[in-house]
């Protein structure tokens, strides 16, 4: 099942999800599960806090983008790298909804698992992992750690 599909809407205001890319024959409902249960299981986890190092990510970076590679990695899903293929993509990659993520498409009704980020200007944005639930929940990485986002102003990813 595909959270359903939507216009970019991220300009006026509006939000839309990225459904995550999994490879071919996955389930896509266990991929999303289980994206979403390592969002859940890891609340509280401080190895992504701003001043700890995580990986390749050093102390002093954000690591929203390593959370949701991890997340997507864990469940099975092919996580968008940068060329090189050393680095994931930024937040404000995932909340471009008019950028080609190869695999990835724009949906506006949102699944657990699915990817969330919104876009800042001058900074990298932020991005985390679509929980679902009250208020559209949403689990990511942020100066603490892992934790909820709001979410309010996000556009989201999903399954192609």
């Amino acid at each position: 099942a595909q959270g359903g599909t939507g216009a970019n809407q991220s300009g006026s205001g509006g939000s839309d999800f990225h459904q995550v890319a999994y490879d071919p024959g996955a389930d896509p409902e266990t991929v999303r599960a289980r994206i979403a249960q390592f969002a859940e299981e890891n609340l509280g986890n401080t190895d992504y806090a701003f001043e700890n190092r995580k990986g390749e990510f050093g102390p002093r970076t954000w690591k929203c983008n390593c959370f949701v590679r991890d997340a997507i990695e864990a469940g099975g899903g092919r996580a968008p790298m940068l060329p090189g293929g050393k680095w994931p993509i930024q937040a404000n990659s995932w909340a471009n909804a008019d950028l080609k993520i190869p695999g990835w498409k724009v949906v506006s009704n949102p699944l657990p698992g699915d990817i969330a980020a919104f876009p800042r200007v001058g900074d990298p944005g932020h991005v985390g992992i679509f929980v679902g639930g009250f208020g559209r929940t949403v689990i990511g990485a942020g100066v603490s750690g892992v934790g909820y986002s709001n979410s309010h102003l996000l556009v989201q990813m999903g399954f192609e």
